[in-house]
């Protein structure tokens, strides 16, 4: 079975490789989360510390932003 580049939603058309990252992204982050967890981490701590967005996430979300906006077709 083939997947179509987009999928239509009613009136949204989604990029089957969007939906593809944002399913690996909320993964990968269940996985961090878990392991973490698993190393002593509480909930709180797991978020300030993995996910200050002045550290290395902003950066990277923004590069991400830009390329999407120069590149909607994606």
């Amino acid at each position: 079975m083939l997947l179509s580049e987009n999928l239509n939603f009613g009136f949204a058309q989604i990029s089957t490789m969007r939906l593809v990252f944002l399913i690996g992204f909320v993964f990968w982050l269940f996985v961090m989360w878990y392991e973490a967890r698993k190393d002593g981490f509480d909930d709180e701590r797991f978020f300030r510390h993995g996910f200050g967005f002045n550290n290395f996430w902003r950066p990277v979300l923004l590069s991400i932003k830009s390329y999407l906006f120069i590149y909607p077709s994606l």
